[in-house]
């Protein structure tokens, strides 16, 4: 992180590729604010649209142990068509191997925590 502050957008037009007539629309943004050099807080929006209808609401914080190790934990709630309204919680342990990744997971299961 380069600064105080670190802000991510995305939107994403998913169709089937076999063609089907499924389509959904996502858009998500998130935010990080370093309190101190070890310690980080923040959170995010994900909104589908589409034949899937939802969003989620997500608060983080993350401590950076100085070692390659840190922890962080991560609340959000989800609601989606169809399905009662789900509080998830986590709690993560990573450590970086060398230089560690210099950008973040793009995948569907990334915008979902806690499946």
């Amino acid at each position: 992180m380069n600064g105080p502050w670190e802000v991510q957008g995305f939107a994403v037009r998913d169709e089937s590729a076999d063609g089907g007539s499924y389509k959904a629309d996502l858009y998500g943004v998130s935010a990080r604010y370093q309190l101190r050099p070890n310690i980080v807080v923040g959170g995010g929006f994900v909104s589908i649209s589409g034949d899937d209808e939802g969003s989620r609401v997500e608060l983080k914080g993350a401590y950076d142990f100085g070692n390659g190790m840190s922890a962080s934990l991560v609340a959000g709630r989800e609601d989606y068509s169809g399905g009662p309204m789900v509080n998830t919680i986590g709690l993560g342990l990573t450590y970086a191997f060398g230089g560690g990744v210099t950008f973040d997971r793009r995948d569907f299961i990334a915008l979902l925590p806690g499946y």
